[in-house]
Protein backbone atom coordinates (compact mmCIF):
# COMPACT_ATOMS: atom_id res chain seq x y z
CA UNK A 1 0.00 0.00 0.00
CA UNK A 2 2.83 2.45 0.86
CA UNK A 3 4.74 2.30 -2.56
CA UNK A 4 0.98 2.49 -4.14
CA UNK A 5 1.03 6.07 -2.56
CA UNK A 6 3.84 7.06 -3.34
CA UNK A 7 3.42 6.46 -7.13
CA UNK A 8 6.04 2.97 -7.35
CA UNK A 9 4.76 -1.19 -8.21
CA UNK A 10 6.34 -3.79 -7.00
CA UNK A 11 5.75 -6.95 -5.60
CA UNK A 12 4.58 -7.83 -1.99
CA UNK A 13 7.09 -8.38 0.64
CA UNK A 14 8.63 -11.36 2.21
CA UNK A 15 7.54 -11.88 5.82
CA UNK A 16 11.22 -11.23 5.92
CA UNK A 17 11.35 -8.50 4.09
CA UNK A 18 8.04 -7.20 5.78
CA UNK A 19 9.55 -7.95 9.29
CA UNK A 20 12.98 -5.96 8.58
CA UNK A 21 11.51 -2.72 6.83
CA UNK A 22 11.44 0.48 9.20
CA UNK A 23 9.24 3.14 7.85
CA UNK A 24 9.86 6.54 8.13
CA UNK A 25 8.08 8.79 10.20
CA UNK A 26 5.76 9.72 6.63
CA UNK A 27 5.20 6.02 6.37
CA UNK A 28 4.39 4.74 9.61
CA UNK A 29 1.73 8.01 9.65
CA UNK A 30 0.21 6.13 6.11
CA UNK A 31 0.31 3.02 7.34
CA UNK A 32 -1.75 3.79 10.70
CA UNK A 33 -4.05 5.85 8.42
CA UNK A 34 -5.02 2.84 6.41
CA UNK A 35 -5.09 0.58 9.37
CA UNK A 36 -8.92 1.81 9.17
CA UNK A 37 -9.53 0.27 5.66
CA UNK A 38 -8.07 -3.41 6.37
CA UNK A 39 -10.35 -6.04 6.93
CA UNK A 40 -8.21 -8.50 9.69
CA UNK A 41 -9.06 -11.94 11.85
CA UNK A 42 -10.72 -15.32 11.50
CA UNK A 43 -13.06 -16.11 8.70
CA UNK A 44 -15.84 -15.70 10.85
CA UNK A 45 -14.45 -11.92 11.64
CA UNK A 46 -13.50 -11.42 8.29
CA UNK A 47 -17.30 -12.47 7.03
CA UNK A 48 -19.20 -10.08 9.63
CA UNK A 49 -16.74 -7.26 8.73
CA UNK A 50 -17.71 -7.63 5.07
CA UNK A 51 -21.12 -8.13 5.58
CA UNK A 52 -21.53 -4.79 7.37
CA UNK A 53 -19.36 -3.39 4.53
CA UNK A 54 -21.69 -4.43 2.11
CA UNK A 55 -24.93 -3.54 3.72
CA UNK A 56 -23.22 0.10 4.71
CA UNK A 57 -23.06 0.34 0.81
CA UNK A 58 -26.18 -1.29 -0.06
CA UNK A 59 -24.27 -3.80 -2.45
CA UNK A 60 -24.27 -7.42 -2.80
CA UNK A 61 -21.30 -8.05 -3.94
CA UNK A 62 -17.46 -7.04 -2.52
CA UNK A 63 -13.92 -7.32 -3.87
CA UNK A 64 -11.44 -8.65 -1.67
CA UNK A 65 -7.39 -8.23 -1.97
CA UNK A 66 -5.02 -10.39 0.12
CA UNK A 67 -1.59 -9.03 0.22
CA UNK A 68 0.26 -11.25 0.99
CA UNK A 69 3.27 -12.45 -0.65
CA UNK A 70 3.24 -16.51 -0.70
CA UNK A 71 0.79 -18.09 -3.59
CA UNK A 72 -0.67 -20.98 -1.82
CA UNK A 73 -1.10 -18.57 1.43
CA UNK A 74 -2.81 -16.38 -0.52
CA UNK A 75 -5.31 -19.20 -2.17
CA UNK A 76 -5.84 -20.77 1.28
CA UNK A 77 -7.31 -17.08 2.75
CA UNK A 78 -9.50 -16.68 -0.02
CA UNK A 79 -10.14 -20.53 0.48
CA UNK A 80 -11.02 -19.86 4.31
CA UNK A 81 -12.91 -16.63 3.57
CA UNK A 82 -15.15 -18.42 1.09
CA UNK A 83 -15.87 -21.54 3.37
CA UNK A 84 -17.22 -18.55 5.77
CA UNK A 85 -19.23 -17.45 3.53
CA UNK A 86 -20.78 -21.34 2.52
CA UNK A 87 -21.16 -22.40 6.16
CA UNK A 88 -24.01 -19.86 6.51
CA UNK A 89 -25.79 -21.06 3.48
Amino acid sequence: MLKIAEGQSGEIPTIEEAAAFVPTEWEHRKMMEDRGRLIVGNPQKVKRALEQLAAAYQTDEVMIITNIHDFSAKCRSFELIAKAFQESE
